[in-house]
């Protein structure tokens, strides 16, 4: 195989971690801009979904050619140098690694993070088959939780909460 090729392989496996990461990053930020600034607590339309999944992938599609595309430039500097590809596809493998478990890492955190009072009682009234939850402000020292169905009548009074 040709060094250049090589080399666009070696750059485009931590680019695909990379380019996942820019998707996300500008999606989250074109979210937030639509929710503060456009809609708010509106309903968003429904073509907000397909600008988003398209505005995702075409900035992960582009990172990541940008990232083969470098590696091939790389890989053409090379041809005319002797240097070791074993020691850099290490150093590649490495990267795309702790890239890939930072990503994975960041994703679980929320799972493993202990959850709050107004996280619980959201559990505890939808296995209870309710539509709605509700916990006084932390600044009552109360540790209730309230279930309440679609009507906002009837509802339930749950006992103390453990944080």
């Amino acid at each position: 195989m040709k060094t250049t090729y090589r080399y666009a392989i070696l750059f485009g496996l931590p680019g695909l971690v990379v380019a996942f990461i820019a998707a996300m990053a500008t999606v989250a930020l074109l979210a937030g801009i639509f929710w503060l600034f456009i809609y708010g607590d509106n309903p968003w339309p429904d073509w907000s979904d397909y600008f988003l999944g398209s505005v995702a992938l075409i900035v992960f599609l582009s990172v990541w050619l940008l990232t083969i595309y470098a590696g091939f430039q790389h890989g053409c500097k090379q041809n005319t140098r002797s240097s070791s590809f074993k020691t850099q596809l290490i150093y590649s493998i490495t990267a795309t690694g702790i890239m890939a478990l930072s990503v994975t890492l960041f994703l679980i955190r929320g799972e493993l993070r202990p959850k709050t009072l107004s996280e619980q009682c959201a559990k505890i009234c939808l296995d209870k088959g309710y539509y709605g939850s509700s916990t006084p402000p932390n600044s009552s020292g109360k540790k209730t939780c309230s279930c309440f169905d679609e009507t906002i009548n009837d509802y339930i009074e749950i006992g103390e909460l453990t944080n």
